[in-house]
């Protein structure tokens, strides 16, 4: 037995033990369990704190209202036995989220702010039951009391075993501490990735020594590891230099300054800035941290997480860009554009918008209805009358009912029209463009216009006119007759030549003017090109009736014109061909119409013609003679013939003048009469003329010493200023000499343009050729013109002649002319003399030579060369 003492000592040894054992375990499990519960709700608090303070950062003044996202970031795994409440709350401690259930008491609660930019926005408060850890401690205590209990009477009879039983429960009280501890590293380790993901990385600066200390995950922000850099330590002027722009070296170390400079206790901190990754490229980067104060006050430290923010800094860039130059874009649009969203209301407008209707910017609201704004905008800018509903609602609710875009024409009251298109868009809603086609169409109407007039006079065109005229008729009426003019303007190109364009256009338009008030309005006038009119007569009782029109036209454009301080006079044809008679398409009338006109003008001019069959087969022989006589150029198919010009006193021949026929292969030879017109009319006269001075001038220099070649010059040739060159190559390459070549013009050719022809004949004097008036006295000025220019020869007209002797007028008029030369010392030669009576009576009057029949014909060159030789051998004879 043990003593008693010794019974005492382990009895009060088995009674401390118990009692310690009682006493202890729960207490030592209680306060595990709520250390344990404690630092789990601080950790929890605080992570999710500052994942709330990086989405408040991004979003604002809008995160109150993201709850699912704010659940979402404040909900981590833990393996707790008991349920977790979180809720969020205000700085004025209003309530913004709550997730869980209450606990129930006794309840744990830790909170924590939420601040953002050294700003309290709110705080996180996790709270827990704290039941389950009693009822646990409960039941130690009980256990313990009976294990103690146990002990005090295990003692005296099995103190290992009892020892071995403590320290049993002892050892399975420290495996589940160190299963809670496990739990939270596996936390930890999902926070560390958390960060990572997020490319977020922690650090810690000692203050006082200067030194930073960072994370894993910090260096990876960088592109780089703790080894790269030599350690996960380094002063703030490394670090600067390594990771910080160097734009941002003062802003950077101002704020920190600045917080290690605070005297709040609670101070954080969040900021941008430019950085560089370790390739140098930059980035861009968030920082948040806190401070750590000493029981002085005094900052002795900060620590914090940086966010690697460059993707959404790019795309925040990138945005801001795109927002730039859409605004641009609008602002610079010539439309007007406005963006409505499914409910039709306003979500965006341009300023181009508001300038069209005369708004306002601050009078257009984003979120007004399609209807509230044009009644705004139509309170500015009125509808034109008859215009009841705005052309947007109109088209919207078209598209409503059709499901497709339109397009239509708003018109205004003060005359403006305004395009608007509606188009869907593709989320939904649909786009509005505005845009003012007031000038737009205003040119559209000028250039139809002009696309269907003359520019110079008004008048239809030609495709306009051949339109207006078809329509006329196939809408002609049974037994109604419609009546077709072509005129021109007589003259008109030698106004142009010697007065000059500009006059030229003026006589077109007052000739236009003139045309409209001889006509009824009804009737149709157009200008199809040059001096070129045509005009349709609609509708004719009787066709008569058109001869009246023609008439007036042919007075009227016959008055003389007053322009530019010059007096015009023009003439005017027309020719006239009557529907359905004549035909009954444009095309044909028109055609019959100018045949009559040209009838017209070969009956002299000045009067009007209507259309007859034969004269389709005249205008066909006139083409076709003048398509032969293009070929015959080519071909040379004319020949020259002489007429010898005779001195009255000697008898001798003095000159021959030049004279073209034409010996066509297949019709033989064509009289002048017939081919001399055309080829004035179609200009082909002066490749002709050219031609007939070098074949006479070549031939004429193989003629005896004395005698004289006379060559006809057209106006045409006049015109052509090519006139003094083609006679100088005639003389230079015939060797003929210039005192040998006489040049005939007729009146008309001063009649054109005296000034020019006028010059043109001086040069051709000084030259040393010779030149004559031919048909002297049948025009109106030839006596005028032989004060203006010292003519060497005057031929008077074969007209007066043929009336020799018996006429005396003709012969009062032979008198006057051969006096006046005679006076001037200019030589006379009477035309066509065919009798000895005439050839008596010119000789009597004193003509100095006679040219006709009477002595000859007009031969070929060889024939008058063998007249030109018996005359000269005859010389000799007489002289030896």
């Amino acid at each position: 037995m043990t003593s008693p003492s010794l019974r005492t000592l382990v009895s009060a040894i088995g009674l401390t033990i118990a009692l310690a054992t009682a006493i202890l375990a729960p207490l030592t499990f209680l306060l595990d369990a709520y250390s344990d519960t404690t630092r789990t709700l601080q950790f929890k608090a605080g992570l999710g704190s500052n994942r709330v303070a990086q989405y408040i950062y991004s979003h604002n003044s809008l995160w109150q209202y993201q709850q699912l996202r704010l659940a979402e970031l404040i909900e981590l795994p833990f393996a707790d036995e008991e349920p977790i409440q979180q809720r969020i709350l205000t700085a004025d401690q209003q309530l913004v989220l709550e997730v869980g259930a209450s606990p129930r008491a006794p309840i744990i609660t830790r909170r924590v702010p939420i601040a953002v930019s050294g700003t309290l926005r709110g705080h996180l408060e996790v709270a827990t039951s704290f039941r389950t850890q009693l009822y646990q401690a409960g039941l130690v205590t009980i256990l313990s009391s009976l294990l103690g209990f146990g002990m005090y009477f295990a003692l005296r009879i099995f103190p290992l075993r009892v020892l071995d039983q403590t320290i049993g429960a002892l050892e399975e009280s420290r495996e589940r501490l160190s299963t809670q501890n496990e739990r939270l590293g596996i936390s930890e380790t999902q926070l560390l990735n958390a960060l990572q993901m997020a490319r977020a990385g922690n650090w810690e600066y000692d203050v006082p020594n200067d030194l930073f200390t960072f994370n894993d995950n910090f260096y990876l922000i960088f592109h780089t590891t703790a080894e790269a850099v030599g350690g996960y330590t380094m002063s703030s002027a490394e670090y600067a230099r390594r990771f910080v722009h160097p734009v941002e070296y003062e802003v950077v170390g101002a704020k920190v300054r600045a917080a290690i400079e605070t005297k709040d206790p609670h101070f954080s901190q969040e900021f941008e800035h430019r950085m560089i990754y370790a390739d140098g490229k930059p980035g861009y980067i968030a920082v948040r941290f806190f401070i750590v104060k000493d029981e002085n006050g005094r900052t002795v430290g900060t620590y914090g997480v940086n966010q690697d923010i460059t993707e959404r800094k790019q795309v925040q860039l990138a945005l801001a860009d795109s927002k730039q130059k859409l605004d641009a874009a609008l602002a610079n649009m010539s439309q007007g554009l406005c963006m409505f969203d499914t409910d039709e209301r306003l979500v965006i407008f341009n300023p181009r918008f508001a300038e069209i209707y005369g708004l306002s910017l601050q009078d257009i609201k984003p979120g007004m209805t399609t209807m509230e704004l044009m009644a705004l905008a139509h309170s500015r800018a009125k509808l034109a009358n008859g215009e009841r509903e705005s052309t947007l609602e109109l088209l919207q609710r078209k598209r409503v009912v059709e499901g497709k875009a339109g397009s239509a024409i708003e018109r205004l009251a003060d005359g403006r029209s305004i395009a608007v298109t509606q188009r869907p868009a593709p989320e939904g809603g649909f786009v509005a463009t505005f845009e003012d086609i007031t000038e737009r169409q205003k040119a559209e109407k000028e250039i139809e216009y002009m696309a269907r007039h003359d520019a110079l006079t008004g008048l239809l065109n030609r495709s306009s006119f051949y339109e207006r005229m078809g329509a006329v008729l196939g809408s002609l009426p049974h037994g109604e007759t419609v009546a077709v003019l072509s005129l021109d303007l007589d003259h008109f190109k030698n106004v142009n030549d010697s007065l000059g364009h500009p006059v030229g256009d003026l006589l077109l338009r007052a000739a236009a003017d003139r045309m409209r008030n001889c006509v009824r309005r009804e009737d149709i006038v157009a200008r199809l090109g040059g001096d070129e009119f045509a005009i349709v007569l609609v509708p004719l009782e009787e066709p008569a009736d058109v001869t009246g029109i023609a008439a007036r036209l042919i007075e009227a454009l016959g008055t003389p014109f007053e322009l530019e301080g010059h007096q015009v006079v023009v003439a005017s044809s027309v020719g006239i061909s009557l529907a359905p008679n004549d035909g009954n398409l444009p095309d044909l009338l028109m055609r019959n119409a100018d045949l009559a006109l040209y009838r017209a003008k070969a009956d002299g001019g000045g009067v009007f013609r209507f259309f007859e069959l034969g004269m389709d087969a005249r205008m066909q022989a006139r083409r076709a003679l003048e398509l032969d006589l293009r070929k015959a150029i080519v071909n040379h198919e004319f020949e020259l013939y002489y007429q010898p010009i005779i001195d009255v006193k000697s008898g001798e021949v003095t000159s021959c003048e030049a004279l073209v026929r034409w010996h066509h292969p297949e019709r033989g030879m064509i009289s002048p009469m017939d081919f001399i017109p055309v080829a004035e009319e179609t200009g082909l006269i002066v490749p002709l003329g050219e031609w007939v001075l070098q074949q006479a001038c070549a031939e004429a220099a193989k003629w005896p010493i004395g005698i004289t070649i006379a060559v006809n010059l057209s106006p045409a040739q006049f015109k052509s200023k090519n006139l003094v060159p083609a006679v100088t190559s005639a003389l230079v390459s015939s060797g003929l000499p210039a005192s040998r070549l006489e040049l005939e013009i007729t009146e008309l050719v001063l009649l054109q343009d005296n000034e020019s022809a006028f010059a043109i004949l001086h040069q051709l004097r000084d030259l040393g050729i010779k030149i004559a008036m031919d048909d002297f006295g049948t025009g109106y000025s030839s006596l005028g013109y032989l004060r203006s220019f010292p003519f060497d020869k005057i031929k008077i007209d074969q007209s007066f002649i043929q009336d020799l002797p018996g006429k005396e007028e003709s012969l009062a008029i032979v008198r006057a002319v051969v006096g006046l030369s005679s006076s001037l010392g200019i030589t006379t030669t009477a035309e066509g003399v065919e009798t000895h009576e005439q050839l008596a009576s010119v000789t009597s009057e004193g003509c100095t030579e006679f040219q006709g029949y009477l002595f000859s014909k007009p031969r070929t060159a060889e024939d008058v060369s063998k007249v030109l030789s018996d005359q000269a051998k005859r010389a000799e004879t007489v002289t030896s």
